[in-house]
């Protein structure tokens, strides 16, 4: 960058245009961004589903996890509608001993509260979720350490979170809730954040999201449930485009519009099971689908189902049940957005087989003091109860995006040996123009927002552009300041001595051949052009370069003369034009014909002319011509004008002669003519 502010103006502007260029083209081709390096991104969760199948409404996989110090591990199921962390109290297990823990076992065992350090209460408060369908109960609540899976297989492990303490039957067993929603215990101020909202404030997931299915045991040899944290699992689903937008109601969030049931047998007979669309809830807390009465009647005469009113169950007989599994009907569940209007084509299916409806109820389920089969279908007495349970995850995965507001619901897929493709949901940029429906929910075949780095990479690169555009404009577009005009330059000669000795050259300006300038010297020893100048006027003073030293020239020799037929001058005709102009003219010696001398220099022999002009001197150079009689030269040596000191002596000054012209010598007696006074005589 150095080396670019010392060229032209153009030059710079040049580079600026195109380092401007290249910035542009780099971020427009990803491939030449150079990006900051960017933090790494947490990936999903995957939660693996214990070996355990367990229930009394069903046989449902279980997951485990770690609660309190020491850790004590628990077996729970999970729960969509929750956001804390349930757990069976041993009070829940009065007639429990030391060596019968059946009780404890069936409830995927109890978590004691009295033999943990880091267990911090907070009171004992009323169960909230499922009061609409009739399921109460209260916990006493506390503020926990709680890890997922067994120890060893790399759960994450987090303190502080709600955890509350069950005893009562409504819920056999614990659950581990999934839903991102606080926890309020006093007022609105005072939250407890869900353990899906901490993994993401401590980064250990991208975003709050999750993926879901229940397990099928009725599949192959037992299909294990899946639950993916900040993410789902692509090689369980079967896409299908559909996304379904968050209900207003944050208690009933994963809302969709039931279009239609229908039943299709072996036989290829269709029965329609729903009489109209209803608006109803998907929830895994429960296992059952809870329906209008009147559906309900449709099922019971579909499938010779009989309702009893003490368990309010629809139980299952022998002959019923080989009866359904000779004609194996299918029920498909027809859902759509809840914000669909009628006409619209955007819609899933989702295709339970009966086995999925086969399932067994043991005590205290529902007041059971027995073991029996049972249809999962419960008579929903007003429309705030129309749910779909856990029954319908075993062929359902879920997904849901609580940062984008939506979910989507896809078939399972069924293939035998598949491995799991576990994605990431990225997180929501509110920055963007996504909307609630442009999520990114498994299933949804949408494209993904960009990422906040790369967001950060373009907002650098606008930056860079402006800093170059603004760069530019100041270089190229700021006021010059007024060029200042060099001053003309003296006539120098070829060459002059500076004060360390070392030669300066000066260029010369070539002059037309057919005449030479000639200069005459003025009356102030200035020299000027062709022309007779006025002998008061002077050249104007001329300062050298600041990088220069002065430098005082001496005065020229006789410059070369250019006549037609004429010779070159000797070296003697030069010392004797010299000693002429600076010592005065020689009567013994001047030539006989004054016709190439200029006339003011022409004077009679044996005397000088006193009309004839001297050049002007400068202090400097004044110098004794000839020794005043009587007297004897000086000790002084003549003034250098190079460098101005008295008595400097150099090359170029010697000391004068002691005879003057026209005068006598020490004895009185004139000088005889014939005594050569210079080498050059003759």
């Amino acid at each position: 960058m150095l080396r670019l502010f010392t060229l032209p103006t153009a030059s710079i502007c040049s580079n600026l245009l195109l380092l401007s260029s290249l910035v542009h083209s780099s971020l427009c081709l990803p491939s030449l961004k150079a990006l900051p390096r960017r933090a790494v991104a947490p990936l999903p969760i995957n939660f693996p589903a214990s070996q355990n199948w367990e229930g009394v409404d069903g046989t449902w996989n279980t997951f485990v996890l770690r609660l309190g110090s020491p850790e004590q591990t628990v077996r729970v199921i999970i729960s969509t509608a929750s956001q804390q962390t349930w757990v069976v109290d041993p009070r829940a297990c009065p007639d429990d001993t030391l060596n019968n823990q059946s009780c404890a076992e069936s409830r995927g065992t109890t978590f004691n509260l009295e033999k943990s350090s880091s267990w911090k209460p907070v009171g004992l408060y009323d169960l909230w979720i499922e009061s609409n369908l009739g399921l109460v109960g209260n916990a006493e609540y506390a503020y926990e350490k709680v890890g997922l899976a067994y120890p060893g297989e790399g759960g994450p492990t987090l303190t502080g979170q709600t955890v509350g303490a069950i005893a009562t039957t409504s819920f056999y067993f614990g659950h581990f809730g999934i839903n991102p929603k606080p926890t309020n215990f006093t007022n609105f101020t005072s939250q407890s954040p869900s353990y899906l909202t901490s993994l993401k404030q401590q980064g250990q997931i991208p975003s709050v999201s999750w993926g879901y299915t229940a397990g099928a045991p009725y599949r192959f040899t037992k299909v294990q449930g899946s639950l993916t944290l900040g993410g789902y699992d692509a090689g369980k689903t079967i896409s299908n485009g559909v996304v379904f937008p968050f209900a207003p109601d944050n208690e009933r969030d994963i809302l969709v519009s039931l279009q239609s049931l229908t039943s299709i047998d072996a036989a290829n007979k269709k029965t329609t099971l729903l009489q109209k669309p209803i608006y109803a809830y998907i929830d895994s807390t429960v296992a059952e689908i809870w329906l209008p009465i009147e559906s309900c009647a449709l099922f019971e005469q579909t499938f010779g189902l009989t309702y009893d009113s003490a368990t309010e169950l629809y139980l299952v007989s022998e002959n019923t049940h080989n009866l359904l599994l000779l004609t194996n009907p299918n029920i498909t569940f027809n859902i759509a957005p809840w914000t669909q209007q009628a006409g619209h084509t955007d819609y899933v299916n989702i295709v339970l087989p009966y086995s999925a409806f086969d399932l067994t109820a043991k005590a205290p389920y529902q007041n059971l003091n027995r073991t029996t089969r049972y249809f999962p279908l419960r008579r929903a007495d007003n429309d705030t109860q129309f749910t779909i349970g856990r029954t319908f995850l075993q062929e359902a995965y879920l997904t849901v995006d609580w940062e984008r507001q939506n979910f989507s619901v896809s078939q399972v897929s069924w293939v035998a040996g598949a491995k799991s493709t576990i994605l990431p949901i990225p997180p929501f940029n509110h920055t963007s123009n996504e909307t609630t429906t442009g999520g990114t929910a498994g299933g949804a075949n949408n494209m993904s927002p960009l990422g906040t780095a790369a967001i950060a990479g373009i907002a650098v690169g606008v930056v860079i552009i402006l800093l170059i555009t603004a760069v530019f404009a100041f270089v190229c577009f700021r006021k010059k300041p007024p060029k200042i005009d060099e001053p003309t330059k003296t006539v120098e000669t070829e060459s002059s001595i500076d004060s360390t000795g070392t030669t300066i050259v000066f260029p010369k300006a070539e002059l037309p051949a057919n005449e030479s300038s000639r200069a005459e010297a003025d009356g102030d020893g200035t020299f000027f052009g062709k022309s007779q100048l006025d002998s008061t006027q002077t050249a104007a003073l001329v300062e050298s370069d600041s990088k220069e030293r002065e430098v005082f020239e001496m005065e020229g020799d006789m410059p070369t003369l250019q006549e037609a037929g004429g010779r070159q001058l000797s070296e003697k005709d030069v010392i004797r034009a010299r000693e002429e102009r600076i010592n005065g003219v020689d009567i013994h010696n001047s030539p006989s014909s004054h016709e190439n001398h200029s006339p003011a220099s022409v004077s009679p022999p044996g005397t000088l002319d006193s009309n004839r002009r001297r050049a002007l001197l400068t202090a400097g150079e004044v110098i004794e011509l000839s020794p005043i009689e009587g007297r004897s030269i000086g000790t002084h040596l003549p003034i250098s004008p190079l460098d101005g000191s008295e008595g400097s002596h150099t090359n170029l000054f010697s000391a004068l002669s002691p005879i003057s012209p026209g005068g006598t010598n020490s004895s009185g007696i004139l000088p005889d003519p014939a005594r050569k006074r210079f080498s050059y005589e003759e």
